[in-house]
C-alpha cells in the first residue's frame, strides 16, 4: 500500500527547482497560493540573497537584543571568511559547536554553512563524559565553545585531549564575535556546495549510551526547511518562536524565516524550562506560528500563567513528538481560539511525514489524536516484518522514501542499512506501527520495538498505555518492562494524574477488564509529571529507575 497527500500539488520530486541535484519542493499546503513552486537553494545562499525589502526586518530576537537580516548576512560572511582564513576550514571539515542558544551561536552556524563545512551542535553544559564521546566520534576540525565549558571538559577525569578549540565569549547585545572577525575581509558569497555534502550532524538523545549521529545533507537541510516553512504558509507578517535546543534536528526550524521573511523569537534553554516565562513571551511577542514539542504545549496549558488567558494572535500551532492527550488539546484550543492545530508526525531522520489538522470543535468521542495524512514530502507505505507492503486496514511499519530523508547514521553503516527499505537508498523505516483508518487518516498502533515477549506471550506496550488512558482521571500513561532477573520481567506503568488513594485500585480494575493477565502492570505509579530528556521526550530510563525502587510500607 502506497500513499501520498492529495493530488492537488505535485510531489516534491516532480517539481523543477532550477538547480540540478537539489531537492524539488512545492508548497505542501493549500494555504499557500494553491501550491506554489519553491526554488531550493543552500541555506547560506538564501540568507545572502534575501530581498532588499527584508534587510531592515528583524530576523532573530532574544530577551537582550535582536539581529536584522542584513546584520545576519554580514556576520555570516565574516564568520565564514574567519573560519577559512584563520582555521583553514574547508568542505568536508566538521565543526563541533558547544555553545548556549544565542545570536552569536546562530551566526556561527550560518558561517560554517557559508564556508561549505558541517556543524555538529552539542548540548551546552551537557554531561562531560557524553560530550567527550560525541567529540571522539565527530573528530572535529574545530571546537567552538566558551572558556568555562572548555575548563569543564578538561577537568573530566581521564578525559582525552580536546580538538583545536576556540573560546567564544557571549555578550548581552549578541556582538561577541566582533573581536574574532575584526580585520577579516568577508567572503563575497557563500562557498558553493554539493547538495549531497554533509551539512549537519545531530546526535540523538536516549538511554543507549553510545552517541548516534544523524547526518543531514545540504540538500536535505534546504528541502526540509522549505517544506516546513511552505507547509506552514510562513509570511513576513508572522512571528515565530523556537524553544527547541540547538542540539536537536527539530531546531532546523530556526532557518524557516528565510522562506517567508518573518521574525523568530529565540527562547534560551533556561527560559524554556519555565512555562510562565514561555507564556509571557507568547503574549508579549504576539507569536503567530508555534512549532513545538507536544510535551511543551501540554505543560504550558496546564500551568497557572495561562489559565483564563487568550492568545488571540496565534494562528497556527504544530505539535510533534510525544502523543498529546486529547484533554490537553481541548485546553489549548480554548487558550488559542483562532489557531489551527496540527499534529505533525515524523522523526529526526525524516521530518513531517504526516499531518493531522484537528477540527473545531474536537469530536466528543475522540480519545486519541490520529497521525493524519501523508505530506507531499514522501512516498509512504506500511510494511510487514518481511518488508512487504500490507493490505489496506492491516497494521504495518511506517516506511517512507523521499529526498529529505537523512543521509544515514554517522559511522554506523550497519545501523543505516537496517533503517532502510531494501533497495531504496533514500528511505527510512520508522519503527512505528500504524493502520489506515476508514476516515483516511493513519492511526498509531505502537512501536515495532515496543512489541515484547513476556513469559511466552507477545504483546504491545501501547495496548497497556491505551487501557490506562481509558480512565478519565489519567492525562497520559507510559508502560515499560522492568527486568528483575532471568524470567522475572514485569510490566511497570506510570500515569499522569492527581494524587488519589482510590485511583490505583481503579486502574488495576480497568486493566483487569481490558488486558490479558500477562500484560497487566505489576505496579502503577501516579506522577504529576514524567521525567524528561532535554528534547522534551519522556526519559524511559529514569522511569525504569523509579519503577525499580521498593514500595514504601504504609504507616
Amino acid at each position: 500500500m502506497t500513499r501520498s497527500a492529495g493530488n492537488s500539488q505535485a510531489s516534491v520530486r516532480d517539481m523543477a527547482c532550477g538547480q540540478p541535484g537539489w531537492p524539488q519542493v512545492t508548497s505542501l499546503s493549500d494555504r499557500v497560493d494553491g501550491g506554489r513552486q519553491l526554488n531550493i537553494r543552500p541555506i547560506a545562499q538564501q540568507l545572502c540573497d534575501v530581498p532588499a525589502e527584508w534587510h531592515d526586518r528583524i530576523l532573530y530576537k532574544t530577551a537582550k537584543g535582536d539581529l536584522r537580516y542584513s546584520e545576519a548576512r554580514a556576520r555570516m560572511l565574516a564568520v565564514a571568511a574567519w573560519l577559512q582564513q584563520e582555521h583553514s576550514l574547508a568542505a568536508g571539515h566538521r565543526v563541533a559547536v558547544c555553545l548556549p542558544k544565542t545570536l552569536e551561536t546562530l551566526c556561527l552556524l550560518y558561517g560554517v554553512l557559508a564556508a561549505g563545512a558541517c556543524f555538529a551542535p552539542l548540548q551546552f553544559n551537557g554531561p562531560p563524559d557524553r560530550l567527550h564521546r560525541q567529540l571522539a566520534s565527530i573528530e572535529p576540525h574545530l571546537l567552538l565553545t566558551t572558556s568555562r565549558m572548555k575548563r569543564k571538559l578538561e577537568a573530566e577525569a581521564g578525559a582525552p585531549r580536546l580538538p583545536p578549540t576556540v573560546c567564544i565569549e557571549m555578550t548581552d547585545e549578541g556582538r561577541g564575535l566582533a573581536d574574532l572577525v575584526r580585520g577579516i575581509t568577508p567572503l563575497p558569497r557563500p562557498a558553493p556546495v554539493d547538495p549531497k555534502a554533509l551539512a549537519a550532524l545531530y546526535f540523538t538523545s536516549g538511554s543507549t549510551g553510545e552517541p548516534k549521529g544523524i547526518m543531514v545533507s545540504y540538500g536535505g537541510m534546504a528541502g526540509t526547511v522549505a517544506a516546513l516553512a511552505a507547509g506552514d504558509a510562513v509570511s513576513g507578517n508572522d512571528r515565530m518562536i523556537s524553544l527547541i535546543p540547538l542540539q536537536y534536528a527539530a531546531s532546523l526550524q530556526i532557518f524557516c524565516p528565510l522562506i517567508g521573511g518573518c521574525s523568530l523569537r529565540l527562547v534560551t534553554d533556561e527560559e524554556a524550562m519555565f512555562p510562565d516565562r514561555i507564556a509571557t513571551i507568547l503574549q508579549q511577542e504576539r507569536v503567530s506560528v508555534w512549532i513545538t514539542a507536544a510535551t511543551a504545549l501540554r505543560l504550558l496549558v496546564e500551568s497557572e500563567p495561562l489559565k483564563g488567558t487568550r492568545l488571540d494572535g496565534m494562528r497556527l500551532v504544530i505539535f510533534f513528538g510525544e502523543r498529546l492527550p486529547v484533554p490537553a488539546l481541548r485546553a489549548a484550543m480554548q487558550v488559542m481560539p483562532n489557531a489551527v492545530f496540527e499534529n505533525a508526525y515524523g522523526a529526526s531522520e525524516a521530518f513531517r511525514i504526516m499531518l493531522y489538522r484537528a477540527p473545531r470543535p474536537l469530536p466528543e468521542g475522540l480519545d486519541m489524536i490520529p497521525l493524519g495524512r501523508p505530506t507531499e514530502t514522501y512516498d509512504l507505505t506500511l510494511r510487514n516484518a518481511e518488508g512487504q507492503p500490507v493490505p489496506d486496514g492491516e497494521v504495518g511499519e511506517i516506511c517512507v522514501v523521499g529526498d529529505t530523508v537523512m543521509m544515514g547514521y554517522w559511522k554506523k553503516p550497519e545501523l543505516t542499512e537496517a533503517s532502510r527499505i531494501q533497495g531504496a537508498a533514500q528511505s527510512y523505516r520508522t519503527g512505528d506501527l500504524a493502520r489506515l483508518g476508514d476516515d483516511g487518516n493513519y492511526h498509531l498502533v505502537g512501536r515495532a520495538d515496543y512489541r515484547i515477549k513476556l513469559r511466552g506471550h507477545r504483546f504491545d506496550l501501547g495496548e497497556v498505555e491505551a487501557a490506562l488512558k481509558g480512565h478519565p482521571a489519567v492525562r497520559d500513561a507510559v508502560a515499560i518492562v522492568l527486568e528483575a532477573g532471568p524470567f522475572k520481567e514485569r510490566v511497570f506503568a506510570a500515569v499522569l494524574a492527581e494524587k488519589d488513594d482510590k485511583l490505583g485500585a481503579a486502574l488495576k480494575s480497568l486493566c483487569a477488564k481490558r488486558l490479558p493477565v500477562f500484560a497487566r502492570p505489576a505496579r502503577i505509579m501516579l506522577l504529576n509529571r514524567f521525567p524528561q530528556l532535554p528534547s522534551g521526550k519522556i526519559d524511559r530510563k529514569a522511569l525504569q529507575t523509579l519503577g525499580a525502587r521498593p514500595i514504601a510500607p504504609k504507616a
